[in-house]
Order: C-alpha cells, then structure tokens, then sequence
C-alpha cells in the first residue's frame, strides 16, 4: 500500500514531560477520544469531540506505534488555537521518529501556523514531510503546553512492506536524549541570600500596616518577645494591586500603568515613613539587639511595574520632554529600564544603612505568548540589563506556568515556582501526592521552592485544614532536600503577612507555625518534629474580624475553556500578577463543557499577590 494513514485506528500513547499524575492530571480525562480515527474536530468545540486535551504538565510527547517498520513519508498533527478562549497552539512542534520505540530521532521542527496573537478560532495544521521515506515504527510529536493544548488529527502517511529506497533514522537524523535533571536551583544563586518573603506596599489604605514592629520579625527571630537570632536574609517588596494613582494596574491586565504611576510607587516606597524606613529600623534593632551577631546589610528586591502597548501616553522615556506611547517591545524594553535606572538611583542616594538593593522581582507568573508573542525575548532583554547594572533578578511561576521551562534561557537568577497546593482544592485531595510531583518538577527543571501559607490558618473554622497543608510544604521540602539545597520565597497573603502575626500571637498553634519557620529557615527542621504536631492543632478563641481584602490585583491569565467570564473574573486570587492560586474541579468543568465555548478559570482567590 502506498501513501496511506498508517496511523488510522491505532492507539495513542500520551507522556508529558514533567510528573503530573498527582497533581494536575486530575484534570485531563481523554478516555475515549480516538485522534486517529480519521475524523476532524470543531475548533470552536474544544471538549465535542476529536481533541485529546492536555493540561499543564509543561509539555507532552504522543506517539503511536504503527506495528512495523514502514517508510514514513508525511506528517500531519492539528491543535486548537482559539485566543478568546484562552487556547494556544503550540509554538513549536518537534516530529520524531523510531524503529524501536526507545531510541528517537528528530525528523522537522515545525512552528505554529499561527502566532499567538492571531484572534479567530482555528485549526492549526502541522505538516511535515520527508525529502526521502524514513524507516520507522514510532512516530511522535512533541510539544510544550501553553496552559492548554488540544490535539487532533495524528497522521502518518507513508507505506508498508518496502524496503528500497529506505533511509534508516539514525543515519540521516540527529538523536534525541532525555534531558538530564538540572538539580534544584542553586544555594547561591542570589550571592548568599536564601530565604526572601514578598511584602505588600503601595497602597495607602494598607501602607501603615507596614511599620518597624510588623517587619521585626521578619528580620529577626522573636522569642519570649526578644530578638533571639536572625530569621530570613531579604524581602521582595511588591505593589498592591489598586496602588496606581491613575489607577491602572503596575501588572499585566486593565489599563497599563503609566511612567507617573512608577514613580509614584517608587516615592512611596522611599518615603519617610513607607517600607525602606521600617525596614531599616527594624534592621538596626537586630543588629543592636544580637550586637553585630552575623551582621550583614539586608537585602530588598524591588518589583517593576510591566510595561505593556498601549495607544495610549505613557511618560517621557527618553528625555525629549515629549510623552512616548509603547506600541512596540522595543518601547516596553525601554520603559522598563527608565524604572530600573530611576530604582538604582535612587537606592544609591537614599538607601539607609543596613538595606541594600539585591535586584528585582519579574512582575508576572509566566511567560506566557498571551502577553506577547515575543514575551520570552522582552524578558530575557530585561533580564540582560539589571544584570548590566549589577542585579539579580527573581522570577516566581506559577505551578507549571506556560512557558516555565524557558525561565532559565530568560536568564532569571532564581526561579522558585509555587506549589499552589494551600489554594487548590483538587491539590489539597492528595497533599502528598502533589508535593511529590512539586520536588520532582523543581529537581528536573533547576527551580526552588516557594513556601505558601493560608490567612485560614488563623480562623478557627479553617485552621485546622491550612496548618496541615502549610506543614506539608515544609515537610516536603525537608524530605527531599530543598530545605537545605535551594532557594525559596514565602507567600504569606496580606500585608503585614501572616508569618508577622503569628510571630506576635498568643495563640500556640500560630505561634508554632512562626517557630517551625525558624527552624525552616536556618536549615534545623527534622522530620521527627513536624511529625509532632497535633493533626488537630487549630486555634481555639475566637476569630479576629477579617481585615477588608485588599484591592484585586492583576487578573489571572490562566483559563479553561468552558464558560467565557470577563477578564477582571478570568483572574484570581492572590490578586496581584495572577498567581493561579485555585483549582477547578474536574466535575464542575465537565458540567460546563458543554455551555457555549468559553473559558473558565483556575487562579488564586485570595488577597494582594502581585
């Protein structure tokens, strides 16, 4: 036979990159969908049939297993793109081939049909096509996962029971070999700072939160209402969420923030009485109380508002006394520097003694082609440029964001991706479980930890279930070895943050949880003490009223294709840069499959991130 599907009927084996068994792959459910069955799906009907649907699990390899070595001539595989709906096709399609079905070799890359910023709902048709027939069993396509993928239409064409003309793979093709593990990202990353918390400012309706005393026990460890030690080495400072004069948001989402609403963060930040003054004050207690104990300046990174296009003036960017608008990555990149230069600056002529500026804190959780097309390139320029001034720079994803596993090409000095467990309902089903796959992704893709804790914990209703889920991240990372081996950053909701109030509460539960942090921190927390703990520990007073939430910050851009919501609703809640902080679940997004194509969103439900 000649030029037929070699692969019609036959089963598709699907493998994703990265372990997400325990974790996200609850939600993908392909039973019963045959993408070799010759039949073509609807674009417009994601889950109507003829789409296996991929979620998360950075990327996938499909293969099929055509029963005997063939001569391969084309192939075609096709994906959903369909940008209102939050569905990219993949950027990048990798074919490979092989006789055996463990040795492969790459055949064509081929890129997307369409860029990511293409609106219409559409099948993305990827070809490729052989000069000569290749010898093979196997064929593959292997590709990254913008969030979602939905894949249809695997064809293989070629012909069996020939043998001239036949090019073997390995003759002609070069081999393809797992990646090896990255390991954890390194100790030292940041040049000898390890534990960093993110601390909300900007906002005036919470900036006097941000005091001496709130921010004390962040610089040093508060027993018996003493400083006994130091406690953490740095702290990112982040805009809420609402803090722009103009009111436009400092992240991805709304109207973008202009270059006044950058100095307007900035002068709040320097302000007499804003964060760097508390801070310092609270640095020079440590160093007084512990007399010049591992004394060292404390080190602060500071988060740059995300320039985005906009038709609209942003401000005088290269000094013609003249508003620019950015209209193009080049005037992003630009903005960009002028914060990081006006931040330097200002840093060198104001900082008081005892802080130093480490760098900056990448604004975004992913880097993601909805933002951009070239949203990897404006990174990685940016990235370029605080390390031209010294810098280091931070970058936190999001749990298995879109386009994660270019963070470390971008050049981020450390990337600590978040477990989402404490915010995700479907994760939290099997804590273990999902912190498992949370290590093993971290060790095979060079990332830390960042450790994440519920306001719940502090309402005796919840506590019980957020204290468990907070010291499964500790005890996770004391199991596999990032509590000593890599870097983390803390989410601790609200400002002045949840570890501040435990560290002054009276209630011994809370209290525990700011001790076992010390323990974390320094590198002492044993297995044995964790397993100490009371299933039960819980607050018993009564709750204190819950603080008002702060102003939502950027929306989340993470979304599942079901029901369409508006974008400040397609966000959620850490509510600031779009920390994907809930799961959706898998039942309630089957039931609304069927609603009108649309998008659905898992995202963090919570107070200020970002």
């Amino acid at each position: 036979m000649n030029n037929t599907d070699l692969a019609l009927g036959r089963a598709v084996l699907a493998e994703g990159f990265v372990p997400s068994a325990k974790s996200y792959g609850k939600y993908e459910n392909n039973t019963g969908i045959s993408i070799t069955d010759g039949t073509t799906g609807d674009p417009e009907k994601p889950y109507g049939g003829g789409w296996m649907h991929f979620y998360r699990g950075v990327g996938r390899r499909i293969s099929v297993d055509l029963g005997e070595v063939c001569d391969v001539d084309k192939i075609e595989i096709s994906f959903i793109h369909a940008r209102k709906m939050g569905i990219y096709c993949p950027e990048r399609v990798d074919i490979l081939v092989s006789e055996n079905g463990t040795d492969y070799y790459l055949a064509g890359s081929i890129a997307a049909p369409y860029p990511a910023s293409f609106g219409e709902p559409a099948r993305a048709v990827y070809r490729f096509s052989a000069q000569k027939p290749i010898a093979a069993r196997y064929v593959a396509a292997e590709f990254f996962v913008e969030v979602h993928a939905f894949c249809g239409n695997f064809r293989v064409y070629g012909s069996t029971g020939c043998t001239a003309g036949r090019t073997p793979a390995q003759l002609c093709l070069p081999a393809v070999k797992p990646a090896p593990d990255k390991g954890f990202c390194p100790r030292g990353a940041l040049g000898g700072v390890y534990d960093i918390p993110l601390i909300y400012y900007g906002n005036p309706k919470y900036d006097p939160l941000i005091t001496p005393e709130s921010l004390l026990p962040y610089v040093g460890y508060i027993k018996d209402g003493v400083i006994a030690d130091r406690m953490f080495d740095g702290l990112i400072f982040l805009p809420a969420q609402g803090s722009c004069p103009s009111g436009a948001s400092a992240y991805y989402g709304g109207n973008t923030a202009t270059l006044d609403d950058a100095f307007a963060l900035l002068d709040a930040f320097f302000a007499p009485e804003g964060c760097l003054h508390s801070l310092a004050s609270a640095v020079a207690q440590v160093n007084a109380a512990l007399g010049g104990r591992g004394e060292m300046p404390f080190t602060v990174y500071l988060t740059a508002p995300v320039p985005q296009c906009s038709g609209g003036d942003y401000g005088d960017i290269n000094g013609d006394g003249i508003a620019e608008k950015l209209l193009t990555t080049e005037d992003r990149g630009a903005a960009y520097r002028v914060f990081v230069d006006a931040a330097s600056a200002r840093f060198a002529a104001e900082a008081p003694e005892g802080v130093r500026l480490g760098g900056f804190f990448w604004a975004t959780e992913s880097i993601s082609r909805e933002y951009a097309d070239d949203e990897a390139e404006f990174a990685a320029e940016c990235v370029k440029y605080i390390h031209s001034r010294g810098l280091k720079c931070i970058f936190i994803p999001y749990y298995q964001a879109g386009g994660c596993e270019k963070a470390l090409d971008v050049g981020f000095d450390a990337v600590t991706m978040q477990p989402n467990l404490t915010f995700n309902d479907t994760l939290a089903t099997d804590p273990c479980g999902a912190m498992e796959d949370f290590t093993d992704i971290c060790r095979k893709m060079g990332f830390g930890a960042e450790v994440e804790i519920h306001q719940g914990v502090k309402n005796p209703k919840t506590a019980e279930k957020y204290l468990a889920l907070f010291y499964e991240y500790l005890r996770s990372c004391v199991k596999s070895g990032m509590m000593r081996e890599t870097v983390h950053t803390y989410y601790q909701v609200a400002t002045p943050g949840v570890f501040s109030d435990c560290a002054y509460s009276g209630e011994p539960s809370l209290r525990q949880v700011y001790d076992m942090l010390y323990r974390f921190v320094h590198g002492t927390l044993t297995l044995g003490e964790l397993d100490m703990i009371p299933e039960n520990a819980a607050p018993e007073a009564e709750p204190e009223p819950e603080p008002e939430p702060e102003p939502e910050a950027p929306a989340c851009r993470e979304k599942i294709p079901e029901v369409r919501k508006k974008r400040s609703a397609e966000r959620g809640g850490k509510k600031h840069g779009g920390a994907h902080r809930y799961g959706i679940d898998k039942k309630k997004a089957l039931a609304l499959a069927g609603a009108a194509a649309a998008v659905y969103i898992i995202g963090r439900m919570l107070k200020g991130r970002k």
